[in-house]
Order: structure tokens, then C-alpha cells, then sequence
């Protein structure tokens, strides 16, 4: 406030903290005091927490359903690494090195089907086509739950890594399109948390699954996932991408 045409100390502070410099405190002339940066964010209000992004999905909630996305491609290649031994034995696939397949050939489907998605999703937009990756994702889970060959379960992983592609590119794409900057970077660092931690704890998943239960219940499972993953961004995440950012194929 003034008195008598002068300034106070807090508002003299408070016009310093305007014209800060990064490089450290500024002292008023003729005076010891010093008004120091960490001194100008304790007296600048602090903003109100994020809301979330649409109506009826929380931050959090967000968060974790693009974790929930990165996670469908760790979870169907390292859950069930603790089966391949009796999936080998029930597929009567003898050498061991043939077993690698089952990993491989979803590898194949991921990898191509990751090319497809983009281009897609810029045309028909983000929601229809992540449903679309992930009902795939699921016929390919049941599809290697009922194998009973080890040509069809080739064919199953390879339809398996197709729908999982979708949930791994456009979950990046969402992102993008809801935030920039700073608080993009905030939700992918912390959604790779979550995706970091998975391919460390799927092997004891899966191991603790065939400890109970025979190994066609880890694809089942998988496909539940997937289901509940589909149905959660039905319900919840609208389309992200705007009609007039849409691009022809």
C-alpha cells in the first residue's frame, strides 16, 4: 500500500518479484534486505490442481487408463514366458528353439500392424480405432486360449500383436491430443512407471497362474484385460482428436 505517497516493504517486494531475474536475490538499493526467488513463490498464489481432462475422467483416472493401454503389449509377451514349456509340450512343439515362436510371431504382428494405426487414427479418429485394436486384441487372446495346434496358435499371437499395436500407438496420440507441454510430459512420465513395471512383475503373474491353473488360462486372461480395458475407454474417454484435424488417407 502507499502512505503518504511512499511504498510499503511488502509491495516494493512484490514488484521485485515481477522483475526477478533467474540468476538469484535482488537487494533494494540502500537497504540490507534481499527479496530472493524462493522468497517471491512463497508470495505468489499457487494454482488450483488440474482438473481432469473431460467431463467424468479424472486426472488419476486418465493416467491410469494410458497405463492401462502401454500395459496390454507387456503383459501378452511376458506373462506367458513362464508357460512356454507346456505350451511346447501341449502344442507338440519339440525343440526348444521353436517355442521362441510363440513370442515371435506376436512380435511380427505388433511391429507391422504399429505402421497402420497412425494413418487410421488421422483419418477416422482416435476412438474407433483403439476399439477396434483392442476387440482384436481380445479375439486374438481366445483364439491362442482354444490353440490346439501350434500353426494356430502362431496365427493367434500374430492377431494378438496386431490389436495390441493400437492400444501402444494411439495411447501416445491421446496423450497428445489432450495436453502439451510440461503436463504431457508429467502423464507420460508417469503412465511409463506403470508400463516399466509391468514386464517386471508379468513372469510372476503368469507363473502364479499356471501354479493354479493350466496355461490357456493366461491367454484368457489376457483377453478379459483387453475386454474390461475396451469397455473402460467406451465409457469414458470421448473422441480426442477434432473433426477438422482429421486427415485424408
Amino acid at each position: 500500500m502507499l502512505h503518504h505517497g511512499k511504498m510499503d516493504g511488502a509491495d516494493f517486494r512484490q514488484v521485485l518479484c515481477q522483475a526477478l531475474p533467474d540468476g538469484g536475490p535482488v537487494r533494494r538499493a540502500g537497504r540490507d534486505a534481499a527479496v530472493h526467488p524462493d522468497r517471491c513463490r512463497a508470495m505468489t498464489p499457487t494454482a488450483p490442481p488440474a482438473a481432469g481432462p473431460y467431463p467424468g475422467l479424472g486426472f488419476r483416472q486418465f493416467v491410469a487408463m494410458i497405463a492401462a493401454l502401454m500395459a496390454t503389449n507387456a503383459l501378452a509377451i511376458d506373462s506367458m514366458l513362464p508357460a512356454l514349456p507346456e505350451i511346447g509340450e501341449a502344442l507338440g512343439i519339440v525343440s526348444a528353439n521353436d517355442r521362441q515362436w510363440v513370442v515371435t510371431s506376436y512380435l511380427l504382428g505388433f511391429g507391422v500392424a504399429q505402421i497402420i494405426y497412425g494413418t487410421l487414427a488421422d483419418r477416422f479418429g482416435r476412438r474407433p480405432v483403439l476399439l477396434t485394436g483392442l476387440a482384436i486384441y481380445g479375439l486374438g487372446s481366445l483364439a491362442a486360449t482354444f490353440a490346439t495346434s501350434f500353426e494356430a496358435m502362431m496365427i493367434a499371437r500374430v492377431v494378438q500383436g496386431i490389436g495390441a499395436a493400437g492400444s501402444r500407438v494411439l495411447a501416445v496420440s491421446i496423450v497428445r491430443d489432450t495436453f502439451s507441454g510440461r503436463q504431457m510430459a508429467r502423464v507420460m512420465s508417469l503412465a511409463f512407471i506403470v508400463f516399466l513395471a509391468v514386464p517386471i512383475l508379468a513372469p510372476s503373474i503368469g507363473q502364479v497362474i499356471i501354479l493354479v491353473a493350466p496355461w490357456r488360462w493366461i491367454f484368457a486372461l489376457l483377453g478379459l484385460f483387453g475386454v474390461v480395458v475396451a469397455l473402460w475407454v467406451a465409457r469414458k474417454l470421448p473422441e480426442t482428436l477434432h473433426p477438422e484435424d482429421r486427415t485424408p488417407i
